[in-house]
């Protein structure tokens, strides 16, 4: 499992020595599937896919998000973190379940370190700046948008967006959406139709829709 602040080669549990049984750790696929959404940013409870006339969840009527393999991942984070400003006496890290987890999780560099976790961690000036320095790389993603589609790319989801993505799909087909854009969103569906379009034009990779709990 790798990507979304989890890095390649990671491992979680354990099994028997005939790789038949769990002997630590059992993750169920439900738990494993609505954790690996989480650390893309999508919830999973929110996350539907038609099939046979209704909608359907990835992880059914399932799932919890594993906050072990979170801690995990912000132990390792906090330890490569070290490695490059090892005089760092502290860090900040979101709250997503209890310290222990992350302390637990921590070697021999980061045993040492302050840990801090609060719920609005953009209150820390340096988790602040962090923002700003993420907001400074998704403008140059746009701009590189920009460039490569010779296309506006404006922010958000106003008309003007729909708008400019509407004349998108119609010079470059639908299929440019799956590059460009976040497909799950109902603002690809208003597109796709205005365009003269269909979401099943997306194939397999933009079927999955999110849809507001009621």
């Amino acid at each position: 499992m790798a990507g979304g602040g989890v890095k390649p080669g990671v491992s979680y549990g354990e099994s028997d020595e005939f790789g038949y049984n769990v002997a630590k750790d059992p993750v169920h696929i439900h738990d494993l599937h609505a954790t690996m959404l989480h650390l893309l940013g999508i919830d999973h409870t929110k996350l539907t896919f038609g099939f046979q006339g209704r909608n359907f969840r990835l992880t059914d009527v399932h799932g919890k998000i594993v906050n072990s393999i979170l801690a995990w991942g912000h132990a390792r984070a906090i330890e490569n973190l070290l490695g490059l400003v090892p005089d760092c006496t502290r860090a900040v890290a979101d709250q997503f379940g209890p310290k222990r987890q992350i302390e637990q999780a921590l070697m021999g560099k980061g045993r040492t370190i302050e840990l801090e976790q609060r719920p609005k961690a953009e209150s820390d000036p340096a988790v602040a700046a962090a923002s700003i320095l993420a907001r400074a790389s998704f403008l140059r993603a746009l701009e590189k948008l920009k460039k490569e589609h010779g296309h506006e790319f404006p922010k958000g989801a106003s008309e003007k967006v729909r708008k400019q993505a509407e004349i998108l799909v119609k010079g470059k087909g639908p299929g440019v959406l799956l590059d460009t854009a976040k497909c799950h969103f109902r603002t690809a569906d208003q597109v796709l139709e205005a365009a003269g379009h269909r979401r099943d034009e997306l194939g397999p990779e933009g079927q999955a829709v999110s849809k507001s709990r009621t």
